[in-house]
């Protein structure tokens, strides 16, 4: 403990040392250092709370550099033996408290080696480090960074990912990229039944979807609406408000309707038929969609390439 007088004199006194003899079994340096600093932590911890004094401010010092950088760490993620040793040490103590001493500056040492009890009485174990000696500590206060964080076993790699947003509505350019419409509905269709196994509704529960030919099913009317959207964004939001399609309309003519599956289809008398749906409603393709022509291409090779 270090007492600073009115006129400036200062005086060190050894309050309470405490040292831990390492354990057999394997460990990293890293995690021994860190274990001294949490010790650290628990001797500061147990004087303020026993002794009649009011601290004006509580400096820890340790050796080495890559407790510091653990301490300090505001980016990286470490492993639990790691992770749990720094959260004790940050609940009684801020970064801005510790401050690096060199080897031969370190009192902890003095525990730990052979030192005849002559020298004893004048040793850093009873004076502290050389830093609080001086009257002016230059450390105080400094950002420590993690050493070697890539190497550094004790510390979780990064894990980089691609985010791959898919809209309900547009039609995305990676469409293009698939020759035909099987490639593309079973490689969506699996996209989307991966993305739902990781999805939860509003119970935290998972979420299981359909599969098979009913997923397929489900991914060909997504597919379809994402290049609708695309062309007829302004028809469609029309007709979701009830409201009269513009007068510029490509497909006016038409008299398009929305089913109950959000696909725009051909209006008219013909809903009063008996006909199939699909003979009654077609499905409005744009024309100049890449969905259109694999669609296109689709039916002209299941009918092994017939004309009219």
């Amino acid at each position: 403990m270090k007492v600073l007088e009115e006129n400036g004199n200062s005086h060190i006194g050894f309050i309470f040392g405490k040292a831990k003899v390492a354990p057999l079994h394997s460990n990293t340096i890293p995690r021994f250092e860190l274990c001294a600093a949490v010790l650290s932590v628990e001797v500061a911890e147990h004087v303020s709370t026993h002794l009649d004094v009011t601290f004006d401010e509580i400096r820890f010092y340790t050796d080495s550099k890559v407790v510091l950088g653990y301490i300090s760490n505001q980016t990286r993620r470490f492993y639990t033996d790691v992770s749990s040793r720094v959260e004790r040490i940050r609940q009684f103590s801020n970064p801005k408290q510790w401050t690096y001493a060199n080897t031969h500056a370190n009192p902890a040492d003095i525990a730990t080696r052979n030192s005849p009890d002559v020298n004893l009485k004048d040793s850093i174990w009873l004076t502290g480090p050389t830093q609080l000696q001086q009257d002016v500590t230059p450390d105080i206060g400094e950002d420590h960074c993690l050493i070697d964080p890539n190497t550094d076993k004790e510390i979780r790699p990064d894990v980089w990912f691609s985010k791959i947003h898919m809209s309900r509505q547009s039609e995305p350019k990676y469409y293009e990229k698939f020759s035909s419409w099987r490639s593309l509905v079973g490689a969506l269709s699996l996209l989307r039944c991966f993305a739902r196994k990781f999805h939860r509704d509003s119970d935290g529960r998972n979420m299981s979807g359909t599969t098979g030919v009913q997923e397929f099913k489900d991914t060909e009317q997504f597919t379809i609406r994402s290049a609708q959207w695309k062309s007829f964004k302004e028809e469609i939001m029309c007709l979701r408000a009830s409201d009269s399609l513009p007068k510029g309309s490509s497909i006016l003519p038409l008299n398009p309707v929305i089913d109950k599956h959000g696909i725009l289809r051909v209006g008219g008398r013909l809903n009063n038929s008996n006909l199939t749906l699909l003979d009654k409603n077609p499905t409005i393709i744009p024309g100049k969609s890449h969905v259109s022509k694999l669609l296109v291409r689709h039916f002209h090779d299941g009918v092994k390439h017939r004309g009219k």
